[in-house]
């Protein structure tokens, strides 16, 4: 959890007149000011600490001052349904980008929550406009970069068409702001109103394989636009500022936007469907290695997140939780493939986000589990009962092998085939990281923070751990000699099995007519035919 609170420096506040008055903390992210007559307004003066680029939240020099609210504007409870407006002191070069309307030298949100939802980039930045779908699009670019802007249009546009087409062209933006932050070690986005702010490096500008990975993160706050900007989950809406909001659907809130941010990529032509079956089982590895999936839960790692995902993650995380971003991704492919073979591709998971879309608000109201379970059942036709409690609720994993073969994909797994494992992670300099569940160091006792110098007496400093056990054979026992609090210790353990195969997804060699059908729906690419001389 973000304290911004901690982040303010020091605070004073006057009256009407201009005279000083007393604003006390009364709890860390609260202040009450008092010596005012009833009704009187007051002007509270508050310092932030603005460094803070990676977590997008605030950060200002001497090019620029990027604004998130939640770290920078205070509310006043009273007022918050009410009109707020912002005024920016700068540089007289400094232009700004922001979602929020321009009324002369103000900046105007409807509410507070909308002010929230409006981060600010002022500054020296490039600016591109065009429209996408009949929405005026703002690319600005805040970094060293030289964007080739016809390449932007032309993607950014595409993404927006594909993603309109989900929510069967309801579009309720006529604008939308992309502030792009390029700069060595840049990554990741957060979603807003009619906005979002992403991070690349600058690499991203002129390597093609980057540039594919940015469209995805780029697609998926797109898609937020929709799917947790117009529609969210109880828990969630309203918000409360005052402590972490709970809900058990972040696996739809961020996982089925993982799932659209690379499917739609696919529609909008900017990879192809060999691109996106390589990644689905890459996707799929990744899942299904886990060893947090046998304990939790889809429905409980959302409800966790505050613990076990957001803040400081323990190392011990991937083994008692899922990630709903991931997970979350290729359950919604599977519940997508089932909708489609249970209504013969007349309907999609597409459906399930138009009816989302059509009947809540966020302004107005929530939706449930329940909600979420009804509305799949009521687009399939069919109970849908077992999907949920199973791989959302229960955790079992999603039916992958079964899901593709709708679509007339097959997968497989490769023999494991590489050293035996410890099933520590160790990083360059031998301290490990990361212990698995179960694994023969985690048996033997082997702790997070140890740092290991020694396998059967051949040394690790310098070397790959791998290279290491590559030596050995699973089962064989060996002493791994160690340096836990500056004290040397041997613990001896017996090497595990190497680690699981790759995941491999491939086109049947002759699909059903059926199969091409729901093929071609679902990735809006014609199914490839071989052809011979």
């Amino acid at each position: 959890m973000l304290d911004f609170a901690a982040t303010v420096r020091e605070w004073s506040a006057t009256d009407s007149g201009g005279n000083p008055v007393d604003a006390s903390k009364i709890r860390k992210n609260a202040w009450r000011i008092t010596g005012l007559d009833d009704g009187e307004p007051a002007t509270l003066t508050y310092d932030i600490f603005a460094a803070s680029l990676g977590d997008r939240t605030r950060h200002a020099d001497d090019s620029h001052a990027y604004l998130s609210g939640s770290s920078v504007f205070v509310m006043s409870p009273p007022h918050r349904d009410a009109e707020h407006t912002v005024r920016l002191t700068m540089p007289g070069h400094w232009r700004v980008a922001t979602g929020m309307e321009r009324d002369g030298d103000r900046y105007v949100a409807p509410s507070y929550d909308a002010l929230m939802d409006s981060p600010i980039e002022a500054g020296e930045h490039q600016l591109h406009v065009f429209d996408a779908e009949g929405v005026r699009t703002e690319v600005v670019v805040w970094g060293d970069v030289e964007p080739d802007w016809d390449e932007v249009k032309r993607d950014f546009t595409a993404i927006a068409e594909v993603t309109h087409d989900v929510f069967d062209h309801d579009i309720h933006i006529d604008r939308y702001v992309y502030i792009v932050h390029a700069y060595p070690g840049g990554r990741g986005g957060t979603e807003h109103l009619n906005s979002t702010v992403v991070q690349t490096r600058p690499e991203t500008f002129s390597d093609h394989d980057r540039w594919i990975g940015f469209m995805g993160l780029v697609t998926h706050e797109y898609f937020h636009t929709w799917n947790v900007k117009r529609f969210r989950p109880v828990g969630i809406t309203p918000y409360d500022y005052d402590k972490e909001n709970y809900t058990t659907l972040l696996w739809l809130v961020e996982g089925t936007t993982s799932y659209y941010d690379e499917l739609l990529l696919v529609r909008a032509g900017i990879v192809d469907a060999d691109w996106y079956i390589d990644r689905t089982a890459s996707t799929i590895g990744s899942v299904m290695n886990r060893a947090g999936r046998h304990r939790s839960s889809l429905s409980q790692s959302s409800y966790d997140a505050w613990l076990k995902f957001w803040g400081q993650p323990s190392p011990d995380h991937s083994n008692t939780t899922v990630n709903f971003y991931s997970h979350g991704s290729m359950a919604s492919m599977c519940l997508d493939l089932m909708i489609r073979d249970a209504t013969d591709n007349a309907r999609s998971l597409d459906d399930v986000m138009r009816v989302l879309n059509e009947r809540y608000d966020w302004r107005e109201n929530g939706y449930t589990p329940g909600d979420v379970r009804a509305i799949a059942a009521e687009v399939a036709g069919t109970d849908m009962a077992e999907f949920f409690d199973r791989y959302i609720d229960g955790t079992e994993p999603p039916p992958f092998a079964e899901a593709l073969a709708i679509a007339g994909l097959e997968l497989t797994q490769d023999d494991a085939d590489g050293p035996p494992t410890l099933g520590a992670s160790i990083n360059g300099a031998g301290e490990v990281t990361r212990l698995r569940d179960g694994s023969p160091a985690f048996a033997a006792g082997i702790n997070v923070g140890d740092e290991v110098v020694s396998i059967a007496g051949r040394s690790v400093a310098g070397r790959d751990t791998g290279d290491v056990l590559a030596e050995f054979e699973p089962g064989d026992a060996v002493t791994v000699g160690l340096f836990r609090y500056r004290a040397y210790r041997e613990i001896e353990l017996e090497l595990g099995e190497p680690a699981p195969g790759r995941y491999r997804l491939e086109r049947v060699a002759e699909p059903t007519e059926r199969q091409r059908r729901i093929y071609e729906g679902w990735l809006g690419e014609s199914w490839p035919f071989e052809t011979t001389d």
